[in-house]
């Protein structure tokens, strides 16, 4: 099956859109993850920003109740009462109190007052039953701290359903005790975050995580039944429990991925961890928007390219194509051809080279045409030349040769016996005489013991026939063996000394000719040498040059005129 040919045009276009699709899908994935880190550290720095209001919001928060705890147990022990001082008044009717407990001899009960919604107070002592032992236990623990403490009433199981406590002692020799259950509403509005606009957009949350792992604060993405908890144990809670804060990617309590910031409260008797966290798909959400522009980005860049590549290839492959096409017609004999390409670079200068070598090739066929036509003309000058020479050879010298004999032999009739042998003898001398001639006609028609006897003795025979018949000193010296006996070249090569002797003889006028034959193998180099200097024969060295080049190999004439 033959193989499918790829343009040039098709390459370049494959190269051009190959490079350039690798160039945008390298900016794409580096700007992707590039923007993805940046983004995941900036929501990371958010989050932990987030948490560390929130922390300050918290414990200052915390601070506040201790002040009012430590406020109340004072005055109290002053002799003042909440009912009748509006400044203590103030304090509990604040709304972040469920309860107050008053204790002012440590032999006595608490006096509890329970605090409604409208925060009335109400002189009424709520179940003591139920409480006072876990008051009374509360209170030995404040009465040997010298700083004021911090209770969460749902790790006992058994105090009122307010969250948490602060409990403080007054600073006097009979100290009062005194223990505020404080309302956790209020910690919900400050952990709670619901409108998007805040910071955490749709799926962020701040909450805090008691050290049971027991959320404290109410969760925005999850909702549970009254008397229901939510268990937070997460890679940020045991990081926050060690009492190191920090961030990252975890999962939280819904085992959904999210980034996460962490720290703990101030507060050693609460054991409280702050947690801000958003889902990882939300902030990670404008990078896949991000990446969907730059996917349509990098397709239109695409187009641009394929288009430019296009357009690009094809003006660069024309002029190769038209010199693809100009060359398939030198190929073919065609060499009258001319680029029209018109360029200041390489292209250009390439074109410009490939019409002068058009043009170069077409000047030399015509010469080889002309030097063709000279050719043909001067063999069949030649062979006309040979035809009339042997024509004279055969009237001057055959042709009178037999006429002479035919005279002779009608001279005989009529004459005695003595007078006619006599004649008879001369006759067949004159025959002999003819008979050679012949034979030298048919030598230098058809040399017959070139074959025979090999190349050196039948130039040697040619040399003593042309001293013979000429008069004229023609010296052979002949050194080695030659050894080739292909007929075409044996005969192609006595032509070549031939031709040169017979210039020398017919034209040169010279009385000494001297033929060297060096030979060795099938290598045979030979020199004619004649005394008188005049100008070449050009038909007869015409006909050397066609021997030679038919005989394709190397042969050195030096031929001195």
């Amino acid at each position: 099956m033959k193989e499918r040919r790829i343009s040039l045009n098709e390459k370049l276009i494959v190269y051009l859109v190959f490079f350039g699709l690798a160039g945008i899908v390298l900016i794409e994935v580096f700007a992707y993850h590039y923007s993805a880190k940046a983004l995941l550290n900036r929501t990371f720095d958010q989050l932990t920003s987030v948490r560390r209001v929130k922390t300050l919001l918290v414990e200052t928060y915390l601070q506040e109740r201790i002040l009012n705890a430590q406020i109340l147990a004072d005055a109290l022990s002053h002799g003042l009462h909440i009912e009748e001082d509006l400044f203590l008044g103030k304090i509990v009717n604040s709304g972040h109190y469920g309860w107050l407990a008053v204790r002012k001899d440590a032999e006595e009960d608490f006096f509890v007052y329970g605090l409604n919604k409208k925060y009335q107070f109400e002189n009424a002592e709520i179940d003591k039953r139920n409480y006072q032992h876990w008051m009374d236990s509360l209170a030995h623990i404040v009465s040997y701290s010298s700083t004021a403490r911090f209770f969460d009433s749902k790790l006992s199981g058994v105090g009122p359903e307010t969250g948490f406590v602060v409990g403080t002692k007054s600073n006097n020799d009979s100290p009062i005790i005194v223990l505020l259950g404080i309302d956790p509403h209020f910690i919900n509005e400050i952990m709670l975050e619901i409108s998007p606009d805040d910071g955490l957009g749709l799926s962020g949350e701040s909450y805090l995580v008691g050290p049971n792992n027991t959320m404290l604060t109410a969760s925005r993405l999850l909702s549970v039944s009254p008397g229901q908890t939510i268990n937070v144990q997460t890679f940020a809670t045991g990081e926050a429990l060690h009492g190191t804060q920090g961030s990252g990617e975890i999962y939280d309590y819904r085992n959904i991925k999210v980034l996460s910031s962490w720290g703990i409260i101030d507060q050693p008797d609460l054991g409280w961890m702050v947690i801000v966290e958003m889902d990882y798909s939300e902030a990670i959400s404008p990078i896949h928007k991000l990446q969907n522009r730059l996917l349509l980005l990098g397709f239109i860049v695409t187009l641009f390219i394929f288009v430019f590549a296009f357009y690009f290839s094809r003006r660069l492959t024309k002029p190769l194509i038209q010199m693809n096409k100009a060359a398939g017609l030198i190929k073919d004999g065609f060499f009258d051809v001319s680029l029209s390409i018109k360029s200041n670079d390489e292209i250009g200068e390439l074109a410009s080279s490939f019409n002068e070598m058009a043009r170069q090739l077409q000047e030399q066929k015509l010469m080889i045409q002309q030097e063709r036509k000279s050719q043909i003309r001067s063999m069949f000058d030649g062979q006309e030349l040979e035809r009339q020479r042997l024509s004279k050879e055969l009237h001057d010298g055959l042709g009178q040769a037999l006429v002479g004999i035919g005279m002779q032999l009608e001279g005989i009739t009529g004459r005695d016996l003595k007078d006619a042998m006599s004649q008879i003898e001369r006759t067949k001398e004159f025959i002999g005489q003819t008979i050679e001639e012949i034979r030298r006609m048919s030598g230098n028609l058809a040399p017959n013991g070139l074959l025979e006897f090999g190349l050196i003795p039948s130039i040697r025979t040619l040399c003593n026939n042309v001293q013979e018949q000429t008069g004229k000193i023609v010296l052979f010296d002949a050194r080695g063996e030659y050894k080739d006996q292909v007929k075409q070249k044996l005969i192609y090569t006595y032509r070549i000394v031939q031709e040169a002797i017979n210039n020398a003889v017919k034209h040169a006028e010279s009385k000494t000719i001297v033929v060297s034959v060096k030979s060795q193998d099938n290598q045979c180099n030979i020199s004619i040498v004649d005394d008188v200097p005049v100008e070449c024969n050009f038909l007869g060295l015409l006909k050397i040059l066609n021997w030679r080049k038919t005989l394709h190999r190397t042969l050195l004439f030096l031929l001195h005129q």
